[in-house]
């Protein structure tokens, strides 16, 4: 079987089963649950749902046996519906703070995924559960699109739950859940930073550039650092930290010179991800939590509360179980490569149009330049000079200004390149799975020598400009 013959013939989705919605039938007797959004006489464009994340198909009409189209409910691709209430509300009064318990532990899609994280979230907003205790002990980097996830589900719900973090580790994927969160504890010997994935690759570090904007714009809005939130994502963000009196100063780049050692609490350079150690929280006034669990939390937040259930970490248990037991089947996968693929290009692209605005404003073709004027030839007969002669020579300032912009153009051109180069790759895999183009192939392979090109012209011209 083709892959877009096996796109056609995916297994019946996660939300198969809604009539309201149109469902495709293959000739192989299986169904697809979701929204025609074109058709033709040889193909039918198909939106449905995948590992929850919303996919389009190119299913062939010949691989098609019955359409039935109907209305799509407006929350079809809203996401996770939430699960009837574990406890009974007669085991609370009225006034009571509820929170539900949630461990994480280990890497997004291996041992944590989202479609559990979802649930529970969803849970807790139907049933009103004010509060999400989140115990953290996460280690690594997964490279898992999922990572990004839950971070984007996490701050669609912050609103109505209020989020907080006990960690005995975070480093790595824990990032897409402690920038979420309300509050963060952190207990005795515990450390909150980045950490490399297994494997590197032109795509990933564009999704960490893409994930290092998304952070510091999140860490900025709760009145954190984007700086510190970059750094733990993007290795070439370079930070420092230093003392200042009672305070902590954070500074991009290296410590200045003539700073004393001892006013340097960290500097982490540009090759290598922010790892911040129980002393650095403690100095950046994170709160260390001398005993583990949920009562001490409340303690030390002045917080009154008791726990709903234990359907959060029951839950994860279920879903990871089923993760695991769905991983051996083809269909199974074949949903996950999708979704996941999706997020992919989602992420990529939003940061190939990122550097690509960033390349074109560093432009220097569109700075602001003076040049050099000199004195007009002496007229004898009027004993005047005559007007000034510009010399089209930029001045020295002028020059400096015109190779920074050229370089900083560069700079963007070059990651941006590379970005286009990730996206053209990902659409070829895309195209195998039977998926709709987020970019047409054509117009990225112009994107990518386009950009050369125009590299090879700043280049040429960053000297240009000198006497």
């Amino acid at each position: 079987m083709t892959p877009r013959s096996f796109a056609a013939s995916a297994l019946v989705l996660l939300t198969a089963g809604l009539a309201a919605a149109s469902q495709l039938t293959t000739t192989k007797g299986q169904v697809l649950t979701g929204e025609v959004r074109a058709a033709s006489d040889q193909l039918v464009i198909f939106d449905t749902v995948l590992d929850g994340e919303r996919v389009s198909l190119r299913v062939p009409r010949d691989q098609i046996k019955e359409l039935k189209e109907g209305p799509v409910p407006a929350d079809f691709f809203a996401g996770a519906r939430a699960e009837p209430r574990r406890s009974k509300p007669g085991d609370f009064t009225p006034d009571q703070r509820l929170y539900l318990e949630l461990t994480l532990k280990g890497r997004f899609g291996h041992e944590v995924f989202a479609q559990g994280v979802e649930r529970v979230l969803s849970y807790a907003k139907r049933h009103r559960i004010g509060h999400l205790v989140i115990h953290l002990d996460m280690g690594q980097s997964s490279g898992s699109p999922e990572a990004r996830r839950v971070f984007d589900l996490l701050g669609q719900h912050r609103a109505h739950l209020q989020l907080h973090a006990i960690v005995r580790q975070g480093l790595g994927d824990a990032l897409a859940v402690l920038l979420q969160c309300h509050s963060v504890h952190v207990l005795p010997g515990g450390k909150i930073g980045g950490a490399a994935s297994a494997a590197s690759s032109d795509e990933e570090a564009v999704r960490r550039r893409s994930l290092a904007r998304a952070v510091g714009r999140a860490a900025a809005a709760r009145g954190g650092s984007a700086l510190l939130a970059e750094a733990m994502v993007a290795p070439e963000v370079e930070v420092s930290l230093l003392r200042a009196g009672e305070r902590v100063q954070i500074l991009g780049g290296a410590p200045p010179a003539g700073t004393k050692p001892e006013q340097v609490l960290l500097h982490d350079g540009p090759e290598s991800l922010l790892v911040l150690e129980q002393a650095h929280l403690a100095a950046l006034g994170v709160p260390i939590l001398e005993r583990e669990g949920a009562a001490a939390l409340g303690e030390s937040l002045g917080i009154a509360w008791k726990r709903e259930s234990d359907y959060a970490d029951e839950l994860m248990q279920r879903v990871t179980a089923d993760e695991r037991r769905a991983a051996r089947s083809k269909e199974r996968v074949y949903a996950r490569r999708c979704a996941n693929l999706q997020r992919k290009r989602k992420s990529v692209a939003s940061q190939l149009e990122h550097e690509l605005r960033l390349a074109a404003s560093w432009d220097p073709s569109g700075g602001s330049y003076q040049t050099i004027k000199k004195a007009g030839y002496w007229d004898w007969n009027s004993a005047t000079s005559g007007p000034a002669i510009d010399t089209g020579v930029l001045t020295r300032e002028s020059r400096r200004t015109w190779r920074e912009r050229t370089d900083r153009s560069l700079h963007y051109n070059l990651k941006a390149r590379q970005a286009a180069k990730a996206l053209l790759k990902l659409e070829q895999e895309a195209g195998e799975l039977g998926l709709e183009p987020l970019v047409e192939q054509d117009r990225l392979q112009r994107v990518v020598a386009e950009l050369r090109g125009k590299a090879e012209h700043l280049r040429s011209e960053r000297n240009k400009k000198e006497e």
